[in-house]
């Protein structure tokens, strides 16, 4: 039996240990360069090998325990906006060998890379966000047309902003492409946020106009969303770009005037707007003979 008190605590000399497992492809590799330092240093060092597996006490990661809680740390203050989490080496073996401690997977994530940095909270965190600037998807806002958007855009995000824009018979294609470029560009500026943006043409989804008080007058609107704490807050100034930062600046400030969420929304599935002007249906002509009948066949000849 191995023992680490005696062979390696309690010597005198120069003692080598590589802490392996049989699983560990890296640890393999190693195996026939160790045997050859183990017998150049023969009588000069004591060259050891120790089975993590068999000795797990021993063999206790001190980086990744001591990495733990500033781990912790960063993933919470990430939230929503980086994606950190962790594999474990006892369950996954297979994974691990052929992993490093600490990867990144950014735009192409069939190639990590290594994390280097400082193992602690702050500069993960900035490491982080600097890859979240680099690797980012351009920000983009999100027509509300079913449950599913409802849940991808605006469940994970902190904040979502949902904007009701005027009937396209009101606006035409020109006025509402406008609403949305002043919505892309408050999107831009806070990229680095973890907000999320939609838009929805009024009177598509009643019973969302309904819970958040916006519906039948009044458009444009703009409301902020949070819906893990089944609260809203209105836009009560101009739908400007000046106005809408401002709003948003308060929204991630905690808000003001904020309103109790009451229930949960019923989400329509509609058809996307197809980028053109609205058309206004034509009834069929009619004549008011056809409408009200034609009395004088009916009448009896004198």
């Amino acid at each position: 039996m191995y023992d680490y008190q005696i062979q390696v605590l309690n010597s005198n000399g120069v003692v080598l240990v590589e802490f392996f497992a049989p699983w560990c492809g890296h640890c393999q590799a190693l195996t026939p360069t160790w045997e050859k330092v183990a017998n150049v240093l023969k009588g000069v060092a004591t060259v050891a090998a120790l089975d993590a597996d068999a000795h797990k006490s021993l063999a206790q990661c001190g980086h990744c325990k001591k990495l733990a809680p500033e781990w912790k740390k960063a993933a919470n203050n990430l939230k929503g906006q980086v994606k950190l989490g962790h594999v474990d080496c006892d369950a996954e073996k297979v994974q691990c060998a052929r992993l490093s401690t600490i990867l990144v997977f950014g735009a192409d994530k069939e190639s990590p890379f290594p994390y280097e940095g400082a193992r602690s909270a702050s500069a993960i965190e900035s490491f982080a966000l600097e890859q979240l600037e680099t690797n980012a998807a351009p920000p983009e806002v999100t027509e509300l047309t079913s449950t599913d958007v409802m849940e991808e855009k605006c469940g994970p995000a902190a904040i979502c902003f949902i904007a009701f824009l005027p009937d396209i018979l009101d606006s035409k294609a020109e006025g509402r492409n406008k609403y949305l470029e002043h919505l892309l560009s408050v999107a831009e500026k806070f990229r680095k946020s973890p907000y999320s943006c939609l838009w929805v043409a009024a009177g598509k989804q009643p019973d969302l106009e309904k819970h958040v008080g916006v519906g039948g007058y009044g458009y444009p609107a703009l409301v902020a969303l949070n819906l893990k704490k089944k609260a809203y807050a209105p836009l009560k100034s101009a739908f400007e770009r000046d106005h809408i930062i401002e709003f948003v600046k308060e929204a991630g400030r905690g808000g003001k005037g904020n309103l109790p969420l009451e229930g949960s929304p019923e989400i329509l599935k509609t058809e996307p707007w197809d980028g053109k002007d609205g058309q206004i249906i034509e009834e069929d002509e009619f004549s008011l003979d056809e409408l009200m009948g034609d009395d004088n066949g009916s009448k009896d000849e004198s």
